[in-house]
């Protein structure tokens, strides 16, 4: 999962795109843009 997060932003490298991250304070599990509800790696809602 996080690789997939660090070659993204690899890829967009100095073009300047802001992007928000949350990360689920259960698991540290981390997601693009904003929360999901429940967690797909812990099921919780925080």
């Amino acid at each position: 999962m996080h690789a997939d997060l660090y070659q993204k932003a690899l890829d967009n490298l100095g073009k300047n795109e802001n992007v928000d991250y949350y990360v689920y304070q259960v698991c540290g599990n981390t997601v693009e843009d904003s929360a999901l509800g429940k967690c797909p790696i812990c099921g919780s809602s925080d």
